[in-house]
């Protein structure tokens, strides 16, 4: 008898348990609701006080605030635009895009690490506490490792087959990624010295 299917899928049931935990921790984290900060208060004031227009012509309300990227900006006024103004609704897109890292991950970690390490650094992953709570947060940090992720993913996909119109693709996809978290310019940056 061949255990390694059997094993395949007992690291995968794992994997899939561990996925389902640390979404479930990141919407106990988001429906707590607790109440916003000052960094979070700055930002959402600038995003329900501001037309669509403002936003995007970067009119600024508090100027001494750091400011959020211009796309994350706009789908957390997309989001109270069609679900209400509610602490919910602003963090309805950090949540998203921490759940989505989590399955990101998972590809990530079973490219780079055995099945057994693969699985370990997904349940790290899924449960360290600053990647759940900036699930839940107004802020653009959760949305900085989703996108580091979708850049991994863009540069395995680019690495698979070298050709200009891959290339082209990969740096379109950069230059939009980068309207969503400013961190991205370093990990471009690395992705453009390797190749």
């Amino acid at each position: 008898m061949n255990i390694r299917p059997l094993r395949s899928w007992t690291l995968f049931t794992w994997q899939t348990g561990i996925i389902l935990l640390g979404i479930i921790l990141r919407l106990r984290h988001y429906f707590e609701n607790r109440s916003f900060w000052q960094d979070e208060i700055c930002l959402a004031l600038s995003i329900v006080n501001r037309s669509f227009a403002e936003v995007w012509q970067h009119v600024l309300l508090f100027p001494d605030f750091a400011q959020a990227p211009l796309l994350f900006q706009l789908i957390a006024k997309s989001c109270v635009a069609v679900l209400g103004n509610s602490e919910l609704s602003l963090r309805l897109f950090p949540l998203m895009a921490g759940i989505a890292s989590l399955f990101l991950a998972r590809r990530f970690f079973r490219r780079s690490l055995d099945p057994l390490a693969a699985t370990l650094a997904l349940a790290l992953f899924a449960v360290i506490e600053p990647l759940v709570y900036f699930s839940a947060e107004l802020k653009s940090y959760g949305i900085d490792v989703l996108a580091a992720l979708l850049v991994y993913e863009m540069f395995w996909w680019l690495r698979k087959e070298w050709t200009l119109k891959r290339l082209a693709l990969f740096a379109a996809g950069g230059a939009l990624i980068i309207w969503f978290s400013y961190a991205m310019l370093f990990i471009l940056a690395g992705c453009g010295m390797v190749i």
